[in-house]
């Protein structure tokens, strides 16, 4: 059994920490024995950074890279550039990712694989109601490029009836003036949960997911979606239709081909919503059955075991 040395994720708060600490929970069941803080090891894994010196092969696993014009994306970018360089392998979250990491972080090819954030399958053993018929969600940590606006627009567009937006998350960063809805029944804010139990409810319950984020390497909240058999709503660029494509969720093509260099990440292009309105109606009328195996935890841990294997 190899020994793989772990970052302290005790008390996960982020999606990130969520994800490492399910694939800790996998592994052993893959031939992994999860280790932390000075014990001995045989690999150790990195999550976006170098955080531990170590004569051992080191593994970097990337969200994703500064691109914004907004600010110096160079500079936020070197700590990143530094641990890759130095690190002997390198996981990227999606295609995207790794398109990225290759041309900002100037890595090799070679250097890189691609797997997919994961989270357990479960049965739904949740009890929730909501009080429409046609219960759609939209969960982030809302900036500008994740289009709230859009979303909310583009739904209220599809004119659904027995249906209400729920939103769930920090709107504060969004750009988004939520209270202009507030005498609308159709869009309720719900605020941040931080339940996960009650999340998956909501999941299992809802018709669909919507999440138009302009970039996003491999969003959690999908995946945990997609684990639930929720049905997600997404845009054609970034790695979440890498997500939604096989799961039998909608893509919507509503964005230019991206030619990956700088963006203003803040000021997306305008979208065509009646696409998503469209969409948002397709999902309705026939919810799709979801696929989930590619991003079930079991899956991910042995991609990660069997890339750990190679530097051993």
């Amino acid at each position: 059994m190899i020994r793989v040395l772990f970052p302290d994720i005790s008390n996960p708060t982020s999606g990130r920490s969520f994800f490492l600490n399910a694939l800790a929970e996998e592994l052993p069941n893959h031939g992994v024995e999860v280790v932390y803080g000075d014990a001995e090891h045989d690999i150790s894994l990195h999550p976006i950074r170098l955080w531990r010196k170590t004569k051992k092969p080191k593994i970097l696993r990337i969200d994703g890279v500064y691109h914004n014009t907004a600010i110096d994306w160079k500079a936020k970018n070197e700590n990143i550039k530094d641990s890759a360089h130095k690190s002997d392998g390198i996981i990227c979250q999606s295609k995207f990712s790794k398109i990225m990491a290759m041309m900002y972080l100037e890595i090799p090819e070679c250097k890189t694989k691609v797997i997919f954030n994961g989270v357990k399958i479960e049965e739904n053993k949740y009890d929730y109601s909501f009080d429409c018929k046609l219960p759609f969600m939209a969960i982030s940590r809302w900036r500008p490029h994740k289009r709230l606006t859009d979303i909310i627009e583009s739904f209220l567009l599809a004119n659904l009836n027995e249906s209400q937006l729920l939103i769930f998350g920090d709107i504060s960063k969004s750009d988004c003036d939520i209270y202009k809805y507030k005498n609308n029944n159709k869009i309720v804010y719900a605020g941040t949960i931080t339940d996960r139990d009650k999340l998956k409810s909501y999941y299992h319950y809802a018709i669909a997911s919507i999440h138009l984020c302009w970039f996003d390497s491999c969003p959690n909240s999908v995946v945990e979606a997609l684990s639930c058999g929720c049905p997600v709503i997404t845009n054609n660029v970034g790695g979440t239709c890498e997500l939604v494509a096989p799961s039998g969720g909608i893509v919507c093509n509503i964005d230019k081909p991206y030619d990956y260099f700088p963006v203003d990440l803040y000021h997306p292009n305008p979208i065509d919503r009646n696409i998503v309105a469209e969409a948002i109606i397709n999902v309705s009328k026939n919810k799709p059955g979801i696929k989930n195996n590619h991003i079930d935890i079991k899956v991910i841990a042995k991609q990660y075991k069997e890339y750990f294997d190679e530097f051993i």
